[in-house]
């Protein structure tokens, strides 16, 4: 295994806290039981933050069709996944049988998929728990995976890159509008009216999710 996933895989020994939270120091262990601690005693020595990690991808698992391709697709690019939801979703089921389910378990796989890994995060049941709880981790080169707008409109702001279940790269150019088309169209059913609903998902959509989410992996 190569220094770079070492590093990665120690940012993430809790693969699910920020990356810029710092880790507090027991001054305890540090400092002798007959000697007194240190004046300038900081609590947040940059020595003991977590080191810099590479790139996730990030899985809005609400009534997303694509994780198993969104897997596969992540496996064959070394890159490690964290599908986030409420615990109603069942998030488990979506982890394939040999796949490992943390950066520790990772250790020692073949070097053909090193550094990929899974794990899940649960989230509190609610409107935009998932979202938020992706927005706080995100670092500029993730990946998220969601058919919400405003999460992809949140991911874009922080320097991820952001794609839909039927594979639609969102980018800055067109978000405001997409953003604006869904706000008038919660107006319109708010007053009693009706919208177009989605098409049902086809298997060219799975197609076209990964040969984007593949593209957008080699970045």
């Amino acid at each position: 295994m190569n220094k770079e996933n070492v590093s990665q895989m120690a940012a993430f020994d809790n693969p699910l806290v920020r990356n810029d939270e710092k880790k507090p120091i027991n001054p305890s262990k540090n400092t002798p039981e007959d000697s007194e601690p240190d004046e300038e005693y900081d609590m947040w020595d940059e020595e003991h933050a977590a080191p810099p990690r590479g790139r996730v991808l990030f899985i809005d698992a609400d009534a997303c069709p694509v994780t198993s391709a969104a897997l596969a697709c992540a496996r064959d690019a070394c890159t490690p996944v964290v599908i986030v939801g409420n615990t109603t979703q069942n998030l488990e089921r979506h982890i394939r049988h040999g796949d490992p389910r943390s950066p520790e378990k990772a250790r020692g796989r073949d070097a053909s998929h090193d550094g990929f890994w899974v794990d899940v995060l649960d989230v509190s049941i609610g409107a935009d728990s998932a979202d938020f709880a992706i927005v706080e981790r995100l670092l500029p080169n993730d990946i998220v995976v969601t058919q919400d707008i405003g999460l992809a409109s949140m991911a874009l702001g922080r320097g991820a890159a952001a794609i839909g279940v039927r594979g639609r790269v969102y980018d800055k150019a067109t978000i405001d509008m997409q953003l604006f088309i869904r706000h008038e169209e919660k107006k319109v059913r708010r007053a009693g009216g009706r919208t177009r609903g989605p098409e049902p998902f086809k298997g060219s959509d799975r197609t076209r999710f990964r040969h984007n989410l593949i593209e957008l992996l080699r970045k």
